[in-house]
């Protein structure tokens, strides 16, 4: 359907309302919506006029659409042949209705896709490009199978050109019906969240495959990051350096933290403090190298692990997970860890589902970084239309919660709380321009708990901290700012406001996906709820009044006749086709030269083979929710196909 019809049916409808109709009288709803479903042009329409008519007859005008509707004892009585409390059988047929169109709506919707919905996704992604000439692809194939596809929009180029500091990736499956493996790219942005700068799909986690989506993001966003955050996966391990020669690999921490219980002794784990001292002493992000490697090997001999294989590995590739070697890399504080990614990973699962299709996967994708978006957008809206409170009266404060984000003002305000009250003063010596003070950093007793040098250089306006925070993490730390607090300074230096904690870096997209490439039509959209509301506003006012249905019937019908040449009736099929085609964003393809992967095997696919107990089949059979049979009508485990009484009545 066109604008031009959605507009003329939002018009009609809008006439039926002006129209002066009767509230009082019996409902006789069920003509005026045969007749409209009937002769309705509009899938949307159809929809809506649909689930109207499954409402019953006697609905109260406050409950127009309930989840559970009255059904009168007579009538109960008559269709089934028992008696039972009002209503309650009802919303079990309206939910078992609901069920049933669900399923057959995606047996319909698999029978249109097939096996074109690797091509499909290509068609899909190829027309977007042709929308936006800034949104990358690229996929591989062998043998006419997908083997490899990645994916950046413009959005999510923007935001490595940004945020590309660091990077965290891991592997996700059960998100399509392939077993294809999903690697989404996660850094992070101006408010400390978790944005995706990239998404891939392959179909195994080989040395092959991760070196070509990482060469396929190169090509994307014509830089490599800083950093690079895995787990200890193998082929993760040879393919960085591969594509990314520039950039520093880290390991994730906790992945090789939470290995340490198994890798010792029961003694050692529940004895000792040995835990306690190894956490303590590789999460220190202030110790220096050389005086890591000290007390490693001191807690080494210590505690009698000298010779472990597992710590002597860890020690050979110590340079790729502690914190110590990366003291003095910008920004190396941003991830430690893999935890974003397995964030991200858990986030997508809420909307992928392992019997997607790869085109539906993609619209579920799709509609997750949308929901990211928006949430990133509504934080730009609480940083341009709020004025945060200050703690102090320093100028400097002020200048923070104008430049920054308000996420990154609210750390900037709280070091600047703990210079005014945790630290002190130390020794202070005057080295020309320079000069060279001694903070120490106190507790809530009032006790020294560190002392940290702070080098100021006042001719190039430059001050630094022995603790690394701005270095670590691109914003001044208590310390520095204690000196500049006591110089009277009006603002932090320009050269320590960090681009990246600025607001106002990306664009906020509140465009959906299928309207930013034209798979939508978003006035078609707008008027069709437009026509929707109306209708369903109509129908709440005249449903009690036979003479006022009738006249809407009149209205309907006159509009039907007066429209006929105009819009012409679509068949059934065609229809289905159509809102298979609005749904998917891409038609189906007369040939197919992309064909879906096969034999994928991945991680959690399992054999398909075990032998289950009949305790666990008890067990299982037990925590499956109870539905109620239309048979005996008792909530049991069956259903009326299988219903004992089916067989006794035969």
């Amino acid at each position: 359907m066109n604008t031009g019809s959605s507009s003329t049916t939002v018009e009609v409808l809008n006439s039926m309302e002006r129209s002066s109709f009767s509230t009082n009288g019996q409902d006789i709803m069920a003509d005026v919506v045969e007749t409209l479903y009937e002769d309705s042009r509009d899938d949307r329409i159809v929809a809506g006029i649909d689930r109207i008519a499954r409402l019953p007859a006697d609905l109260d005008d406050d409950q127009f659409i309930p989840t559970s509707y009255h059904v009168s004892n007579e009538q109960d009585d008559e269709t089934l042949g028992v008696s039972k409390s009002k209503g309650q059988v009802s919303q079990e047929i309206l939910e078992d209705e609901v069920e049933g169109d669900y399923q057959n709506s995606r047996r319909d919707m698999n029978k249109y896709v097939g096996i074109k919905d690797a091509q499909m996704l290509i068609n899909k992604l190829e027309n977007r490009r042709k929308v936006c000439p800034d949104y990358f692809f690229e996929y591989k194939c062998d043998d006419k199978e997908l083997i490899s596809i990645f994916w950046a929009d413009e959005t999510t180029r923007l935001n490595f050109k940004m945020f590309g500091d660091a990077l965290s990736f891991d592997a996700t499956y059960r998100t399509n019906e392939h077993a294809m493996v999903f690697v989404p790219f996660v850094a992070v942005d101006n408010h400390k969240k978790s944005v995706v700068v990239g998404a891939a799909l392959i179909n195994g986690e080989t040395v092959p495959n991760y070196t070509w989506i990482l060469k396929a993001f190169m090509k994307a966003h014509g830089q490599q990051p800083r950093f690079v955050i895995t787990d200890q996966c193998a082929a993760m391990k040879q393919a960085i350096p591969i594509a990314f020669p520039n950039s520093k690999h880290r390991l994730c921490m906790w992945h090789i933290t939470k290995k340490l219980p198994s890798k010792i002794s029961a003694y050692l784990a529940h004895s000792t403090a040995f835990q306690s001292d190894f956490k303590k002493l590789v999460w220190d992000v202030h110790l220096e190298p050389v005086v890591f490697e000290e007390k490693w090997n001191d807690m080494i001999e210590e505690y009698g692990l000298r010779g472990d294989d597992w710590f002597e590995e860890m020690y050979r590739i110590r340079e790729s997970w502690i914190p110590a070697y990366y003291k003095d890399c910008h920004m190396s504080g941003l991830m430690k860890t893999t935890s974003r990614s397995e964030s991200i990973n858990a986030f997508f699962n809420l909307y992928a589902h392992f019997h997607n299709d790869l085109v539906r996967f993609i619209s579920a994708f799709d509609n997750a970084i949308d929901e990211q978006r928006v949430k990133h957008g509504s934080l730009e809206v609480t940083t341009k239309c709020s004025v945060p409170r200050l703690v102090s009266p320093c100028d400097i404060e002020a200048q923070a919660a104008e430049v920054y984000t308000r996420t990154i003002f609210f750390e900037v305000q709280n070091e600047i709380r703990k210079a005014l009250w945790r630290c002190g003063w130390g020794k202070c010596v005057e080295d020309g321009d320079t000069m060279i003070y001694m903070i120490t950093h106190k507790t809530k007793r009032k006790e020294v708990k560190a002392t940290y040098k702070v080098v100021q250089i006042k001719k190039d306006n430059t001050i630094e901290c022995s603790c690394n925070l701005f270095v670590r993490y691109g914003i001044l730390c208590r310390h520095a700012l204690k000196v500049l607090l006591n110089d009277e300074a009006d603002c932090i230096p320009e050269k320590y406001i960090v681009r990246r904690w600025r607001r106002d870096l990306v664009p906020v997209q509140w465009l959906p996906a299928c309207f930013r490439y034209g798979e939508a039509d978003e006035e078609k959209e707008r008027l069709m709820g437009k026509a929707l509301h109306i209708f369903e506003r109509v129908i709440a006012r005249v449903k009690q009044d036979k003479e006022a249905l009738s006249n809407f019937i009149d209205l309907i019908e006159k509009w039907d006749v007066d429209n006929a040449t105009d819009l012409p009736r679509q068949s059934i099929a065609e229809m289905k086709r159509a809102s298979f085609e609005e749904c998917l964003g891409v038609s189906a393809p007369d040939s197919v030269d992309i064909l879906p992967p096969t034999g994928i095997r991945n991680k959690g696919c399992g054999t398909g083979k075990r032998l289950i107990g009949a305790a666990e089949k008890a067990i299982s059979k037990g925590k499956k929710p109870k539905r109620r049979c239309r048979l005996c009508f008792q909530l049991t485990s069956h259903d009326s196909r299988n219903c004992p009484t089916r067989h006794s009545s035969k």
